[in-house]
């Protein structure tokens, strides 16, 4: 079993205990851990205060701080880093008990439309690499598919709203349905100012 979450911030004890937690009762056996907001020269410290045994951890930071953390029980599969940026870090994934195999992506975009660029670049590329080879993206893409994806003010649909549905179509990558609510994204505003997104 394999998860992602969006954790936003795993300094802290609790919600290091949080995310344990999570993890167990899951069942999972791989995690992306992003918005993790982990100094450098604190990674081994959360890493002991998840308390997680047999697993292994590694990061997207090479100085000051890591956004992507991914953590897997080495009892179970071998993960194989094949590509670490800023905004996503690679992975081939072979589990040791049978012969399942795939490569996972895991995402946390940078904020403005410009540094979101390198991404949609890296994606497109990579998707002509992977040839018919099963590789599956999870984060958070911090981005809307179409305009019907979004509800109140600012719903203009500007030039790079465009991005992320041209790379996924560029990469010829397929977006998988989702149960639950719509919009999972909210700024916390009422009335006229409550803006709601169904965020990918």
């Amino acid at each position: 079993m394999l998860g992602c979450w969006n954790v936003r911030g795993l300094n802290g004890p609790n919600k290091q205990k949080i995310v344990r937690d999570w993890i167990l009762k899951s069942k999972l056996k791989i995690v992306g851990l992003l918005e993790t907001k982990i100094q450098i020269e604190k990674f081994s410290g959360v890493v002991s205060g998840l308390n997680m045994q047999a697993w292994k951890f590694i990061s997207n930071g090479t100085k000051g701080m890591a956004r992507i953390m991914i953590g897997w029980d080495t009892r179970e599969c071998e993960v194989n880093c094949i590509h670490v940026g800023q905004q996503w870090m690679t992975c081939n994934i072979q589990y040791i008990n049978c012969n399942v195999h795939f490569t996972v992506s895991f995402i946390y975009v940078l904020n403005t439309p410009a540094e979101r660029q390198d991404l949609w670049a890296y994606l497109i590329s990579q998707s002509n690499a992977m040839g018919d080879q099963a590789w599956l993206l999870m984060g958070d893409f911090n981005a809307t598919m179409k305009a019907a994806d979004s509800y109140g003010r600012d719903t203009r649909w500007v030039g790079h709203k465009q991005d992320f549905g041209q790379c996924l179509h560029q990469a010829q990558l397929q977006s998988l349905p989702y149960r639950g609510l719509k919009y999972t994204w909210h700024n916390g505003q009422s009335n006229q100012r409550m803006i709601l997104k169904k965020l990918d």
